[in-house]
């Protein structure tokens, strides 16, 4: 639990609870001891939006994977600014010669009882490979990945019986260098070229997108929910003891130790700049 000051009276911060620990903890830490007496709840982003309809939450940290589905943000009434994203990155062998995928593909190679069943790399057009697909992922309850996939990807369908989950993105990660047919699911895009990091389009005749900053800000990249601080507008004179802390370096650390790709530090500028002020 932490705290902001509204006015010189108690207010509060609603929100995911993928944001209790090391990200509430960082915001709080953030706000200091000038914002006493107010509180930060995180109980999940359903409760986080009625708590935004009834005026128990003054602000609310929200997944949404649709925001123009909420109708106070599509009347104009709230506004929804991204903090991050959950993120689904897709990785293969360096050996792979795919590049990209298509989320009929990926259903096919993770999902069970779907169209396309596909066991073997020389089924994949592209892939350059000869031997059998192995799917793995990183742990079920790391973040969204697991629900954000069956979603976006499955349709609400189970994974295949072979697919396994690995203790991480460390071990997905390994186990994707160590094995020329992996694939893997992983929260974060890893850093460095021990993998390929595949583009992922919507459908086969669609353009193939990066899990980047770029593409996520712009909402093209396919299995990604965005994270968004949200507030009815007349309340933005309010804002500045949490917008700050909200945007900080230190936030974005935490929510990406977290699982979470935060917005790039120069549109964490921008919101500042833009929603820390009284009018």
């Amino acid at each position: 639990m932490g705290a902001f000051a509204l006015n010189g009276g108690a207010a509060t911060l609603a929100g995911s609870d993928l944001l209790k620990g090391p990200v509430s903890s960082a915001i709080v830490k953030e706000m200091g001891p000038a914002a006493a007496g107010s509180s930060v709840s995180l109980e999940g982003s359903l409760l986080g939006e009625r708590n935004l309809r009834t005026g128990k939450a003054d602000a609310a940290l929200l997944l949404l994977p649709d925001k123009s589905k909420v109708e106070e943000i599509a009347k104009g009434e709230w506004e929804a600014v991204p903090v991050a994203y959950q993120v689904v990155a897709v990785v293969v062998n360096k050996r792979n010669a795919l590049e990209e995928i298509d989320l009929t593909t990926l259903a096919g190679i993770y999902g069970r009882l779907q169209e396309a069943d596909l066991k073997h790399w020389n089924t994949v057009k592209g892939s350059g490979l000869d031997v059998p697909i192995y799917c793995v992922s990183t742990r079920y309850d790391i973040g969204m990945v697991t629900p954000l996939f069956r979603k976006v990807v499955l349709h609400g369908g189970d994974y295949r019986q072979e697919m396994s989950f690995m203790g991480g993105d460390n071990e997905a990660l390994g186990y994707v260098v160590e094995n020329v047919g992996a694939i893997a699911l992983l929260a974060l895009p890893p850093e460095g070229d021990q993998v390929k990091t595949l583009r992922v389009k919507a459908n086969q005749e669609g353009n193939a997108y990066a899990p980047d900053a770029s593409n996520l800000y712009n909402s093209d990249y396919p299995i990604a929910i965005p994270l968004y601080l949200v507030f009815p507008k007349a309340k933005q004179p309010v804002l500045q003891p949490f917008v700050a802390p909200v945007f900080s370096d230190a936030t974005a650390a935490a929510l990406q130790e977290t699982g979470f790709m935060p917005v790039p530090k120069n549109i964490r500028a921008n919101a500042i700049q833009r929603l820390d002020k009284k009018s």
